[in-house]
């Protein structure tokens, strides 16, 4: 079967696309740490990540940030602490722990 994933970097700038990606992942984090952890490096890159925090979709921000491991956002810490005054909802409320 044909590896979807690396078919879907740079491409999940689409809600649709994204959801898809996260409920592999999710699938993923069950079981094969090797598959989750290039799934991470391949589909949930730093540009990837830095156009959802440019988006303002609050839903899909949440959902990242609660299926991702903290250490993909690392690079993004500046970005995000500027943004988080104005988050609002779900969004704010996370907390990971």
């Amino acid at each position: 079967m044909t590896d979807l994933i690396p078919l879907a970097t740079g491409k999940l700038h689409d809600p649709i696309l994204m959801d898809w990606a996260l409920r592999r992942y999710r699938d993923a984090r069950i079981g094969d740490s090797r598959r989750r952890q290039a799934m991470e490096q391949v589909g949930f890159d730093e540009l990837t990540l830095r156009r959802w925090l440019d988006s303002d979709d609050h839903e899909a921000l949440a959902h990242l940030f609660l299926e991702l491991p903290a250490e993909r956002f690392a690079s993004l810490g500046q970005a995000i602490g500027e943004r988080w005054g104005h988050w609002g909802g779900p969004l704010a409320a996370i907390r990971r722990g």
